[in-house]
């Protein structure tokens, strides 16, 4: 669980990132496509690292 979490906050920050530099292109649609499912997969991480450290 704990390495779960891990790999998911990873996932989401690099997807933040790309969107990021996503964002100074022209197409802002495939900024949002990007950076929704890194914020989602932030935040899944973050709950799961949370519950860990609960139990």
């Amino acid at each position: 669980m704990l390495v779960l979490s891990i790999i998911l906050l990873l996932f989401g920050l690099i997807l933040i990132g790309i969107s990021r530099f996503v964002a100074y292109q022209r197409n802002i649609d495939l900024r949002e496509k990007i950076y929704i499912p890194g914020v989602i997969f932030v935040l899944i991480g973050a709950l799961l690292l949370l519950f860990y450290l609960m139990n």
